[in-house]
């Protein structure tokens, strides 16, 4: 078990993933900021999911290595590679950075839910909290 440990920290790959993790929580809070709709509770489960992710990759990178398989530790690792891409990307967009017309479509439906977002936080009356809180 150790030693499939050892390998996923050796793996490229998922330093690969670790690095599209950081990206996306960062881009994803400069959208937040852009778009004025910082909120802390919103700011920890993005922080959680991101970490559970990295927790479920690892568990089953290390028990499909203990089972023989490790394809699958490298299959799931790839998935989520390919999430974050997707999602960094969609953070990049609404921030302003031109994407590729392929994600124009869901950055259209991502931009129209920090609208709905944007609208009732001003139908509340809230201001921003700071994502310290």
């Amino acid at each position: 078990m150790i030693s499939s440990a050892h390998d996923l920290a050796q793996n490229t790959a998922f330093h690969v993933l670790l690095l599209l993790i950081v990206a996306d929580f960062i881009s994803g809070n400069a959208k937040a900021f852009i778009w004025g709709v910082v909120n802390s509770k919103i700011g920890f489960k993005g922080a959680l999911k991101h970490s559970l992710a990295i927790c479920l990759v690892c568990v089953v990178w290390i028990v499909a290595c203990e089972f023989g398989l490790p394809e699958i530790g490298i299959l799931v690792n790839s998935f989520y590679i390919l999430v974050y891409s997707i999602s960094f990307l969609e953070n990049l967009a609404m921030c302003g950075v031109p994407v590729p017309k392929a994600l124009l479509q869901r950055v259209k439906a991502e931009k129209a839910k920090f609208e709905r977002i944007l609208a009732e936080y001003k139908e509340e009356g809230n201001d921003n909290e700071s994502a310290g809180d």
